[in-house]
């Protein structure tokens, strides 16, 4: 559940905000900055854990 928890946040944000047209800046550099720290953030979870 640690793990899960520090993966990065769902396309599905970006499909909504592309659907209806809204918030596409927020949203496309929302998954961009959760991709690149979710990488780091599970190697000092799975660090913590061992």
């Amino acid at each position: 559940m640690v793990v899960t928890a520090a993966l990065p946040t769902a396309q599905n944000v970006f499909v909504i905000a592309s659907r209806y047209r809204t918030g596409l800046t927020v949203a496309r550099d929302t998954v961009l900055i959760t991709t690149v720290v979710a990488v780091p953030a599970m190697i000092v979870v799975a660090l913590l854990l061992t």
